[in-house]
């Protein structure tokens, strides 16, 4: 019993943080290069909320197989880096050199 009320509140905060990145993806419309880094790292964490939640109901006590989900959760290092830094020098638009930051988690997504 006491598994299933941290899966259910695992699923709740996902769902509660895909609420989040909704409002701030269609509502602050200050800067939305900030709000796209903000938006990535709230969903990947929420979809890594509910991935866990809903994987340990259904399989009863197995552990899911982790080989994607932390992972992909590296890209959220290079958009929390990027929006720090978008903060900082007040960047409008998207610059292409900021792409090189992703290319180490790609690999190892891909090579995963």
């Amino acid at each position: 019993m006491p598994h299933f009320i941290v899966n259910s509140i695992l699923i709740w905060v996902g769902i509660l943080g895909l609420f989040v990145m909704y409002l701030m993806l269609f509502s602050y419309i200050s800067n939305k290069l900030i709000n796209a880094y903000l938006v990535v790292i709230f969903a990947l964490c929420s979809i890594r909320n509910i991935i866990f939640g809903f994987a340990d109901i259904f399989s009863n006590g197995l552990l899911l197989n982790q080989k994607f989900v932390n992972p992909s959760f590296l890209l959220a290092a290079p958009c929390l880096f990027l929006y720090f830094k978008s903060l900082v020098k007040d960047y409008r638009k998207f610059h292409k050199e900021d792409l090189l930051h992703f290319i180490y988690p790609c690999i190892i997504l891909v090579l995963n």
